[in-house]
């Protein structure tokens, strides 16, 4: 089949691997639409999304695998279709993957759509490496360009070859050949190893893989910082699905399990760094390449591997101990957006369209050229802000649990305007807090009552169970426990908070003085009992590091409807 001009023309992607493949090929202008996860390269970003998380991408490891499990146990979809702006698109071509349910949108989920009956569907399982480079071949035989496939397929294929010839290069003869013991972590609470193609890769960069499943196999999860002792990795990539280094960085620094596991990891010896989760290593497109280039560049590096392929000390690899010892701005999001419109400065990167002209790309990828910087941590797709459709963030805007909201100054913590959306990070706090409740159990309940002030905290003898049997003992607070709730809740962002008495703070530099003590309406839809407005208190702190944050007071009735 040579190339043609009889071939779809209107692409929806709802893949991140398959939308980087489409503009590789140089076909980027042909995509109207994307999924909320799809980011590289940046032009995508003027896209329309066509689907949004069910999961605050914000929240915390733990949070994130207990909403996921949470979901797998009700049979649920983790993500939620633009059903209506899919079908406006009108696409003839929607690429979609079975390959993993939390991943992505699945052929299943898309099946309501009219727009399914209608358009070519691509469905892409990638597992093994083989998979991967397979899929760019299926990509562009879809969009009729397989020439290009074959080109792009061959370069990728070119710069695996190098990155195995240097490795074999940098070992030399003799005893120094043998290959260390590497584990991929993809997940720190809880600890996960990795599957599908990481092992390969791994294999490919110069290590002999741990804790992972056999190539294909699905990502293994152990019980405990022993068990990832017991192998005696010597060299440990924290590589967490979906975040890149400065998410990761903040987790890792975070997280109990984390801590622990790098205190001992450290004691054994073993070497450690964190790799852009998000952009590399989990995305199954041409990037892959990039991924095994970091790779060898961490197993090698005692061997002058480091920096061999120009990424570490970047974005893509860099030292554990580096990338903690960095300030890391605290992961945040929009909480009253519905639908993202994109910046200048993206719409100036993208040229207002989906990855440059037909043919744009093709030449550099063909060539073999270094993938140009990551963009920053990408913004969460909130889809409104109810919190009442169920599952962890009931529909979005919500900050990761443990965590405190933005800092002063940013746009969702403008505590001196008085416009919806310079409340966000009070509303936020809010959300966070239901959202923590949802996950029901003594770790939902306890990120819950951490978001509590210290006063508050004090009020139930600083005890998270004291704070559990109060919110059991009320229909309206117990309908807002659990990943099934008795009950619905709503915040309405459009109503401003109501400043409290002695909330007003002084003069702050001369500007606008800033909120200290404020009110936010939650409205609770009691199944079977009477419905109630709740007022959640909220007082301006500061965390432990000295990061302003906004706490919850108290909560109480506004009254019964």
């Amino acid at each position: 089949m040579s190339d043609t001009g009889l071939s779809p023309r209107r692409v929806v992607s709802f893949l991140g691997a398959a939308t980087e493949t489409v503009v590789r090929l140089g076909c980027g202008e042909r995509l109207v639409g994307r999924s909320h996860e799809c980011d590289w390269p940046p032009s995508v970003l003027a896209l329309p999304m066509v689907s949004s998380s069910k999961i605050d991408p914000n929240a915390d490891s733990l949070a994130i695998d207990l909403a996921v499990r949470g979901f797998a146990d009700r049979k649920e979809p983790v993500y939620a279709l633009r059903q209506a702006e899919l079908d406006h698109l009108n696409p003839d071509l929607i690429i979609v993957q079975d390959h993993c349910r939390v991943c992505a949108v699945t052929p299943a989920e898309l099946a309501a759509s009219s727009s399914s009956c209608t358009a070519q569907q691509l469905v892409l399982k990638p597992e093994t490496l083989e998979d991967c480079l397979g899929d760019v071949t299926r990509v562009a035989e879809a969009l009729g360009v397989p020439a290009r496939g074959a080109a792009l397929r061959s370069s990728l294929e070119a710069r695996f070859d190098a990155v195995r010839a240097a490795v074999v290069e940098a070992a030399g003869p003799g005893p120094g050949s043998r290959r260390p013991r590497v584990a991929v972590l993809e997940w720190c609470s809880p600890l996960m190893g990795c599957g599908y193609w990481i092992p390969e890769l791994v294999e490919l960069a110069g290590g002999v893989p741990v804790l992972c499943a056999p190539p294909g196999g699905k990502t293994p999860t152990f019980a405990s910082v022993d068990h990832l002792l017991s192998v005696n990795p010597e060299v440990v990539v924290f590589a967490l699905c979906g975040f890149d280094i400065p998410r990761a960085a903040y987790e890792l620094s975070a997280q109990p399990t984390a801590q622990a596991a790098i205190a001992q990891l450290k004691h054994q010896g073993a070497s450690l760094f964190v790799m852009d989760g998000n952009g590399l290593v989990n995305r199954s497109g041409p990037r892959l390449v990039e991924s095994a280039e970091a790779l060898a560049e961490a197993i090698g590096h005692p061997r002058g591997l480091g920096g061999r392929f120009g990424h570490f000390g970047t974005h893509s690899l860099m030292a554990l101990d580096s990338a903690l010892s960095r300030p890391v701005a605290v992961p945040t999001v929009a909480v009253s957006a519905v639908t993202r419109t994109p910046s200048k400065e993206e719409r100036r990167r993208g040229g207002g369209g989906g990855g440059g002209g037909e043919g744009a790309g093709l030449k550099e990828d063909v060539e073999g050229s270094a993938t140009p910087p990551r963009p920053p941590m990408k913004p969460a797709d909130s889809g409104g802000t109810s919190a009442g459709s169920g599952g962890l963030n009931g529909g979005g805007g919500l900050v990761a649990l443990s965590q405190p909201p933005p800092k002063h100054g940013t746009a969702a913590n403008n505590n001196g305007a008085q416009s919806s959306s310079g409340h966000g990070a009070m509303f936020a706090t809010v959300e966070a807090q239901l959202s923590a409740l949802r996950c029901g159990g003594e770790a939902g309940v306890a990120a819950a009552f951490e978001l509590n002030s210290p006063a508050n905290q004090a009020r139930f003898g600083n005890a998270s169970a004291n704070f559990a049997s109060a919110l059991h003992s009320v229909p309206a607070f117990r309908a807002l426990v659990g990943p099934a709730p008795e009950g619905r809740t709503t915040v309405d962002t459009a109503k401003a908070p109501r400043v409290l008495a002695g909330g007003a703070g002084g003069a702050d530099g001369g500007g606008a003085a800033p909120l200290r003590r404020v009110a936010v309406e939650v409205g609770v839809e009691v199944r079977g009992g009477e419905d109630a407005t709740l007022e959640w208190e909220l007082e301006h702190h500061a965390d432990s590091k000295g990061v302003p944050c906004w706490l919850t007071a108290r909560v109480g009735f506004v009254g019964c409807s």
